[in-house]
């Protein structure tokens, strides 16, 4: 069934001034987005709100109906037979109707009172109610000049609840910086702000809209911290982080000669010192994404991807941080998509099937599987089978076993087989690759490949200083040399 929506609603839906609020809105939006290509921009949760007036209210549930009962002390029909209707149905009935109006009316009104009831105690405790960080409950919230669509209540009562809100724009920002500290989402640039044409002065602006994903567990620390190691004479040898700084000091190795940042003078003449200050392993790294520069929620991105790294001789990546650079979760996502084209490529030049092909160390026996699938289903449904189908599966066990007969002992059996088979010559895809590239055009043009693979794709804006495509470890160069 095509639908045609009017521009008007299509406008309104994706004012992000205009705010859509409820419970789970967003997982709304997105189904409109994907089912029927409507965008959908403003949306806010109604159970984030809640958790600004903690202990003021008491919900039998977080779901609509439980914070109508527990906010407006309001009862709204839930029924199930109207919630599972038939809502893609060209009419909708009275009842449907009804439903959905209120739902959006009581939602309004519950976000009103929310509001209201905030600013009236400032006090409130504002520790935010942890409802996990998953996309279904961050806020795609809108700029300056919200509001809501609609209301319960009259038109002058709404009004009169705008125009109290409009004395505390203070409130609204306080929503925006408290709610930016528990979610991985920057898009979050305002919650609402009533008063038109004035923009919240919130003290620190994200660089970038981001969006939220589960897929990564981000670091909870730096990655960089930038300590210092220092030969006896107080020549730089390189930068550190912390945890290497310590060693050098619990084995007495060193001593501190500087807390910010943390220096270590070691007690010990170095076998290598850096042969030119243009070396990436003596500046100082910041801890952001060195594509977009956003400052946090950020992952480790291997340049040169672990499969083929580990594989590489020790002296081409022991003690080498080059090819490790951070990633904010969608940059580092968008990075992974682009390197998939790039393991595609090398499997068909270096015949390394990928591990989900033909080259996996596990192949399935489709003759064991057949088996395994017959015993399985005669064992749980025989009695709801046809007759003749249940003779066709009988004859699969017995021509695979041999025999006419079909022993209780036989069906176990068979329905416990491993259909899974072990390959005994089975090479992993990164040691292919590896070992065909070092005898073709060697592991340095192969790191160079990967590196100016990534400056193509991400076009990364806050490198740190001094990496380059043609990086060589000192380790390398020396071996190479001698």
């Amino acid at each position: 069934m095509n639908f045609i929506f009017p521009n008007s609603l299509k406008s309104l839906l994706a004012d992000r001034s205009i705010l859509k609020v409820g419970v789970a809105v967003l997982d709304d939006s997105k189904k409109l987005n994907q089912d029927y290509g409507l965008k959908v921009s403003g949306c806010v949760d109604l159970r984030h709100i809640l958790g600004r007036v903690r202990g003021v209210f008491h919900c039998p549930s977080k779901g609509l109906q439980g914070l109508a009962k527990g906010i407006l002390d309001v009862d709204i029909n839930k029924s199930f037979k109207i919630r599972c209707g038939n809502w893609e149905a060209e009419d909708y009935t009275e009842e449907q109707i009804i439903y959905a109006a209120t739902d959006a009316a009581v939602a309004v009104d519950i976000f009103m009172k929310l509001v209201n009831t905030k600013r009236k105690s400032p006090n409130l405790a504002s520790d935010m109610v942890t409802y996990g960080k998953s996309e279904e409950h961050m806020t795609s919230a809108a700029p300056s000049n919200c509001k809501p669509v609609t209301t319960m209540s009259s038109e002058e009562d709404t009004r009169d609840q705008i125009q109290a809100v409009e004395q505390d724009d203070s409130l609204m920002v306080e929503l925006v910086e408290e709610r930016c500290k528990y979610i991985n989402c920057t898009d979050i640039l305002h919650i609402i702000q009533f008063k038109k044409g004035n923009q919240p002065n919130v003290h620190k602006q994200p660089k970038q809209k981001k969006e939220s994903t589960n897929a990564y567990s981000t670091r909870r620390r730096p990655l960089w911290d930038n300590c210092r190691l220092e030969a006896p004479d107080g020549s730089v040898l390189c930068t550190c982080d912390n945890k290497k700084a310590q060693w050098y000091l619990e084995k007495e190795l060193g001593e501190i000669v500087c807390n910010d940042p943390l220096t270590v003078r070691l007690h010990f003449e170095p076998a290598n010192r850096p042969q030119s200050e243009n070396n990436y392993y003596l500046q100082e790294k910041e801890n952001v994404c060195v594509v977009c520069g956003y400052e946090k929620d950020y992952v480790r991105k291997f340049v040169i991807p672990f499969e083929y790294r580990k594989f590489f001789p020790v002296l081409l990546k022991d003690h080498s941080s080059h090819d490790i650079l951070l990633l904010c979760t969608p940059c580092h996502k968008r990075s992974c998509d682009f390197d998939i084209t790039l393991r595609q490529q090398l499997a068909q030049e270096c015949n390394a099937p990928l591990e989900s092909g033909p080259g996996a160390k596990m192949v399935l026996d489709h003759d064991l599987q057949k088996v395994r699938s017959a015993a399985r289903a005669l064992k749980v449904n025989r009695h709801s089978i046809p007759e003749a189908r249940v003779n066709e599966l009988e004859k699969v066990l017995t021509d695979f076993y041999g025999g006419d007969e079909l022993t209780e002992e036989l069906l176990e059996h068979a329905a416990a087989v491993d259909a899974r088979q072990t390959v005994t010559d089975f090479v992993p895809h990164g040691r292919r690759v590896v070992e065909h590239m070092s005898q073709n055009g060697g592991l340095l043009a192969f790191q160079a490949r990967w590196r100016q693979h990534f400056l193509d794709t991400m076009r990364p804006q806050f490198l740190p200083p001094f990496w380059s495509v043609g990086y060589v470890p000192d380790g390398w160069t020396q071996r190479q040399s001698s």
